[in-house]
């Protein structure tokens, strides 16, 4: 069995992006001049966790294939996983919203947000009331046509899943699709798709040696810097490509890498992945908050700017730890009835049901 804790830290360095990426937005949404680079690059941390997801779903439940119990099984841990926190979130933003009249202003409109949103169903070009919950849409589809894939044989049924979903993204992306089927139809489903090949090629036995790995994760960066410089918007419709094709390299260059012993930095940003949904789920909500009760009491100059910055960012990260330790965990072992295993994630027994929810496995969205 094998030790990934190098997908361990790609996800905590993805989430740290997107944090750092959505705090510069509030502070240009405010009109206060941040005096940093472009932090767009952070916005890919999005396409990295979708390859992730892909990879670590398929990596974690190779075992489960055959047997149709599985859909069971599977269904229960992600639901356990992902549900609890999220909808917490959306009840406390609803209520919230409800209480400042933001956006969707009106009480009915809230309310139909919301129940749309605790549903997993697109509405409004695919923005639920919980503006970050746009990427659960994306996963618990995914999800689901996964589970759907569990009793058959593996390998045949990861390439029918392959190539449903690139068929179902390239439609999408070509307009064939009518307003209500396109929704979930987007290029960024290729990503999930790579996702499920860097896994199967790992579950091979498949290992890069470090040069191959640091290669591939160099390659994979540098391609992210080149492109964050160029108009995003143009390229929307293929951001599953544009973004797809770095982030699928970074997941690579760490999945297949041969392993090593984590240091201290290493371990951090480990212990970051770890707490990387909680992180993810409630920061927006946070920033919200803060702006009102925080931002007033900071001078509009660079170096008040610059301390708000540093506070929502601090202020992120700690509320992240504290929810993932005191809801998050708590709540997934109430749900499934059985306690958190502390170990990185390693390749299960063959023929083995394993837990779909390690620690270290499991919250593989951003």
């Amino acid at each position: 069995m094998r030790e990934i804790g190098g997908i361990q830290v790609l996800r905590g360095v993805a989430a740290l992006g997107v944090v750092a990426f959505h705090a510069q937005q509030e502070l240009t949404w405010r009109h206060l001049p941040l005096w940093l680079p472009d932090l767009l690059i952070g916005a890919a941390g999005v396409d990295v966790f979708f390859v992730v997801s892909g990879f670590i779903i398929l990596y974690a439940s190779a075992p489960l294939f055959g047997r149709a119990a599985s859909v069971i099984l599977f269904a229960r841990r992600r639901v356990a996983r992902i549900v609890p926190l999220y909808w917490l979130t959306l009840a406390v933003y609803a209520l919230y919203a409800a209480a400042y009249h933001l956006p969707p202003y009106d009480l009915h409109a809230i309310e139909r947000g919301l129940v749309l949103s605790m549903l997993f169903v697109p509405a409004h070009d695919n923005a639920p009331l919980l503006t970050t919950g746009w990427t659960l849409n994306f996963e618990m589809f995914f999800y689901t046509l996964f589970a759907l894939a569990l009793p058959f044989e593996r390998r045949r049924a990861v390439a029918a899943l392959s190539a449903g979903l690139v068929a179902y993204g390239v439609a999408g992306v070509l307009g064939w699709l009518p307003g209500w089927g396109s929704a979930l139809a987007s290029s960024l489903l290729f990503e999930f798709v790579a996702g499920l090949w860097i896994a199967e090629v790992c579950l091979s036995g498949v290992r890069l040696s470090r040069v191959g790995s640091v290669a591939l994760v160099g390659g994979g960066v540098f391609a992210f810097a080149v492109i964050a410089a160029f108009d995003f918007a143009s390229y929307q419709l293929w951001r599953g490509v544009v973004w797809g094709l770095p982030a699928t390299a970074l997941v690579a260059g760490c999945a297949l890498a041969t392993g090593r012993q984590a240091g201290r930095v290493r371990r951090i940003f480990e212990r970051l992945g770890d707490v990387s949904y909680a992180l993810y789920i409630v920061h927006y909500v946070l920033f919200g908050f803060l702006s009102r009760v925080a931002l007033p009491w900071f001078p509009t100059g660079r170096l008040g700017v610059m301390a708000y910055f540093a506070l929502l960012m601090v202020a992120a990260l700690g509320a992240g730890w504290l929810i993932h330790i005191a809801l998050e965990r708590p709540m997934y072992r109430w749900m499934t009835g059985r306690r958190l295993r502390p170990t990185g994630p390693k390749l299960p027994e063959r023929g083995a049901l394993t837990d779909l929810a390690l620690p270290r496995v499991g919250l593989e969205r951003i």
